[in-house]
């Protein structure tokens, strides 16, 4: 996923009436500028230092993002189990 591609997302999110959505986003932007800079951002573009350092980002498509929400209302978790659950997901997709 691009910056501007999750720049989007939060958006969305923040439009959103859903909770659950809205805290995922958050997490998925603070998990993104926790990363180190490898790259110089122009006019939207990402133009690379080291092409071979390029790590595309992945996010959690609404399926995943779903899923969880559900099984947090469904066990009773609190949000704080939830953000720590979509971290660790973040994480695991994103070899980190």
């Amino acid at each position: 996923m691009t910056d501007r591609e999750l720049m989007q997302m939060a958006l969305d999110a923040l439009d959103s009436d859903n909770p659950h959505i809205q805290v995922g986003a958050a997490i998925s932007l603070r998990y993104r500028l926790a990363q180190p800079v490898h790259a110089i951002d122009i006019s939207q573009e990402r133009v690379d230092e080291n092409p071979k350092d390029r790590h595309e980002w992945v996010g959690l498509d609404d399926d995943e993002v779903n899923e969880m929400s559900r099984f947090m209302v469904k066990a009773d978790k609190s949000v704080e189990w939830l953000s720590r659950r979509i971290e660790a997901k973040l994480k695991e997709k994103n070899g980190g």
